[in-house]
């Protein structure tokens, strides 16, 4: 037997599509972010630097 689901789910669905963009999560974490520094430093020889909000690249 099927049964109505309850409303809060309903209304977490809906916000979540409502979204319109699926695949992708918030990454503000600062263990992420350092993790992206890392990679470009270590791969493309870019330094990333966070300066209030804007974001430096500076390559040697």
């Amino acid at each position: 037997m099927d049964f109505e689901c309850a409303k809060p789910i309903i209304d977490a669905l809906h916000k979540r599509i409502d979204h319109k963009v699926f695949g992708y999560s918030p990454n503000d974490t600062k263990g992420y972010k350092q993790s992206v520094y890392n990679w470009y430093k270590k791969r493309l020889d870019f330094e990333i630097y966070k300066v209030k909000d804007m974001v430096l690249v500076k390559r040697d």
